[in-house]
């Protein structure tokens, strides 16, 4: 446990690293829409935003993973029922 705590402030300390290093500022233009910010924000925010595609796109696979397991169970269970002895 207090190896992933030495793991977890190391790397803290890359990104903040990695962010006092980085302040130079960008324009990132969407469309009609333009932003100016640091350059350590703006790969923040595509981070996470590619992070959250991710969870969004493997959502239904997860989803039917967890129906299909529940149905699984049920039939588990009314399966141990018949064959317990009475």
């Amino acid at each position: 446990m207090q190896i992933l705590l030495l793991l977890a402030l190391a790397l803290s300390l890359l990104v903040v690293v990695f962010a006092l290093q980085n302040i130079v500022p960008v324009t990132v233009t969407v469309f009609v829409w333009t932003y100016q910010g640091s350059l350590a924000l703006v790969l923040f925010v595509a981070f996470v935003a590619g992070a959250l595609v991710s969870v969004l796109a493997s959502l239904p696979s997860l989803v039917r993973t967890r129906w299909a397991l529940s149905q699984l169970r049920r039939r588990l269970a009314e399966a141990e029922a018949r064959a317990a002895p009475p």
